[in-house]
């Protein structure tokens, strides 16, 4: 299963600039905050491919929010759901349904309304073979978004199962 889709060479050398731009503000702050593992596990995941780099900086960015006591409450809970998806996107890639699935679940707690965490979840409930739940999923990802052809698509590849 190949979840990533394959890059242009002139989006790779954008991701590679950014990367750069990201690995040069933490050389100049000497002190990175989670907005910069965030950004920097996100183009190592989704830009170059490289699911367990894109882990780790996803994890510390998840550290450091944690420990941010600066950060007004509700801010947290935006970023937490946020990492949380990413979290998720990142098994899912792996082919780590459980820790997934966990992870959807809990970006979900921190927003409810979340279709990209939904839809994750719908994928990993499809792969798991709990189509029940799966087709529930994807009915709550058009409750948000009647529109969602994503949904639509999955629930009709679900018909007869």
């Amino acid at each position: 299963m190949d979840f990533i889709p394959t890059l242009e060479t002139s989006q790779k050398k954008i991701f590679e600039s950014l990367l750069l731009e990201y690995k040069t503000k933490l050389q100049i702050r000497s002190a990175p905050d989670f907005v910069y593992y965030v950004n920097l596990g996100a183009i190592n995941y989704y830009y170059r491919g490289d699911l367990d780099k894109g882990l780790g900086d996803i994890k510390m960015a998840l550290s450091l929010l944690i420990n941010n006591k600066d950060l007004p409450e509700e801010e947290k809970q935006k970023h937490m759901s946020y990492i949380h998806r990413l979290l998720g996107d990142i098994y899912l890639h792996k082919l780590e349904f459980e820790l997934a699935e966990q992870d959807y679940n809990e970006a979900l707690k921190f927003n409810s309304k979340d279709a990209n965490s939904l839809c994750g979840l719908g994928i990993v409930y499809t792969i798991k073979g709990d189509f029940n739940k799966a087709r529930e999923t994807y009915g709550k990802v058009l409750d948000l978004d009647p529109n969602s052809s994503f949904a639509q698509e999955a629930l009709k590849r679900l018909e007869n199962k």
